[in-house]
């Protein structure tokens, strides 16, 4: 047997320096695109996943305030008792004159019954 008939020539590195440049060119011609696209979509999500943690942790917050106990007072803790809360005065209304009469009629004969 001949060597052409089981060795065929060897083209495949003339053909690989010969494709290399316009397979590179046509690769990065697709690639820089899809990178461009994928860089952008990583950072928008990095971005919302940011903004979603902080709008957690505001949230966890505003619960854990929400739901904190009041602050005592150190009087609270004592055996004293706690002062009476301040009241502001309230006006009786005024009563028509008629009444009024009756009504210190009526004091009147209950401090004869007391007196008795």
């Amino acid at each position: 047997m001949s060597e052409s008939q089981t060795n065929p020539p060897d083209t495949t590195f003339q053909d690989v320096q010969f494709d290399a440049p316009f397979a590179i060119a046509n690769r990065w011609a697709i690639q820089l695109p899809v990178q461009a696209i994928l860089f952008l979509v990583s950072i928008w999500l990095s971005v919302r996943l940011f903004y979603s943690y902080r709008n957690i942790m505001r949230y966890r917050a505003k619960i854990r305030q929400a739901y904190k106990p009041p602050l005592l007072e150190d009087e609270y803790f004592t055996d004293d008792p706690l002062p009476e809360p301040v009241l502001a005065p309230v006006k009786a209304p005024k009563l028509p004159k008629e009444e009024e009469k009756k009504e210190v009629k009526q004091e009147k004969k209950d401090e004869k019954m007391k007196k008795k």
